[in-house]
């Protein structure tokens, strides 16, 4: 595989944040790692974006991963509880894309003019079998995750653009 297992658990960390996953065992990281690296294959990573939520006694992670014609969503659920673990790993075509739907950002007119244009903004990616994705998925909160966020965005507009 192109993409090492340590170097998608450092993006996904990176993401969520090295503390989001305290309490919970390595081997729920480990599942949703794999589910990436399986997804992947030997195609080169474009964009991981992933997001964590604790909610009472349960743990939730989201990955969206991107390659040049794949996009690929993890949902990973654990227990603290009954310490059951349930990831479910989706991989889409890339090419179904139906429509983007962008929010936020800095208005370009009226605007302090110290603020930084286009600001923050989310694209939301819309597919042909019911797929969402909210890009970034975490705070673009980094020079480079900006630039990834960017970078996929662009990718996107041009994967609307071959319909």
């Amino acid at each position: 595989m192109q993409t090492s297992r340590d170097s998608i658990r450092r993006m996904i960390l990176e993401e969520i944040g090295q503390t989001a996953l305290d309490g919970v065992p390595s081997t729920f990281l480990g599942s949703i790692v794999t589910g990436v690296a399986l997804a992947i294959g030997e195609s080169e990573l474009n964009y991981l974006g992933a997001s964590s939520q604790t909610k009472g006694e349960l743990v939730r992670v989201r990955v969206g991963a991107f390659t040049s014609g794949t996009v690929t969503t993890i949902d990973a659920v654990y227990s603290l509880p009954s310490r059951n673990t349930d990831v479910t790993t989706r991989v889409h075509r890339r090419g179904d894309l139906e429509r983007l739907e962008i929010s936020g950002g800095v208005p370009s007119l009226g605007a302090d003019d110290t603020a930084e244009w286009p600001g923050r903004f989310t694209v939301r990616a819309l597919y042909r079998d019911g797929l969402e994705l909210i890009i970034p998925m975490s705070e673009a909160n980094t020079p480079h995750k900006r630039s990834s966020v960017w970078t996929i965005f662009t990718a996107l507009r041009e994967d609307l653009a071959k319909r």
